[in-house]
């Protein structure tokens, strides 16, 4: 049988449709995005998964993600707002994949946008 690895995966831009940054923590206006729960759910059949998000630093962050993942029907995942160093691959809508030498340029850097702020697909709400 293959190795579980552990995959780990972002709260907000990821698992959430949240668009903006500097968002309060306790704040949960935001839905899943479209196909996340059937993709949790395949890859925990496979392999060990890990929420991180800064909204788990606060007491009443960490209640309204168990809030928000039991409103949207979704597993309970374990949750952290460090990025776990064991982590096999990493998730995240504002991740940079370095090669050994493709260090980003400044260019790239200043004009760099996550995703779900390049456009507006129809599985985001904007707030």
């Amino acid at each position: 049988m293959p190795e579980r690895k552990l995959v780990c995966l972002d709260f907000d831009g990821c698992l959430s449709n949240s668009t903006r940054a500097g968002y309060n923590q306790d704040e949960f206006i935001f839905e899943p995005v479209n196909g996340v729960g059937k993709w949790i759910e395949e890859t925990i059949a496979h392999h060990d998964l890990i929420i991180f998000s800064a909204r788990e630093l606060s007491t009443l962050g960490k209640q309204n993600l168990c809030t928000w993942f039991k409103k949207y029907h979704l597993p309970e995942i374990p949750m952290t707002n460090i990025k776990p160093p064991q982590g096999h691959i990493f998730v995240d809508d504002r991740a940079y994949q370095f090669t050994g030498t493709n260090f980003p340029s400044v260019d790239y850097i200043s004009r760099f946008t996550p995703w779900n702020r390049v456009q507006k697909p129809d599985n985001i709400k904007v707030v």
